[in-house]
């Protein structure tokens, strides 16, 4: 996660600022974005670096196809038209309803 949260793991100072009742780390990308597209979690935060844009697409398409919303951590569209291939910016994924909520919480975090 990002360096330079206020004194705690990212991941962390989220799930307590969003009231998560649960957070389950998973390996996989693919998986995270499968599991909020079937409406068994309901964000995937990866602020910061976060791989390059292949890393993003296909979680990216499957969160989208199934009415979640995916953005940088910024809350702006992945743009893959552009020769730029690094995800600098992190990787917001959710279920769609709690996007800007999520955006706006990194947002405050952000040094």
């Amino acid at each position: 996660m990002s360096p330079g949260w206020p004194g705690e793991h990212a991941l962390d100072w989220l799930a307590r600022r969003a009231d998560l009742r649960k957070v389950a780390p998973c390996g996989s990308a693919g998986v995270k974005g499968i599991r909020i597209a079937a409406g068994e979690a309901g964000i995937y935060s990866q602020p910061g670096r976060a791989g390059k844009r292949w890393d993003s697409c296909a979680p990216e398409a499957i969160v989208v196809a199934a009415g979640g919303a995916a953005t940088d951590e910024r809350g702006n569209a992945f743009e893959y038209a552009l020769g730029k291939l690094s995800n600098d910016h992190g990787f917001i994924a959710t279920n769609g309803k709690l996007h800007a909520a999520v955006i706006e919480l990194i947002r405050q975090a952000s040094p």
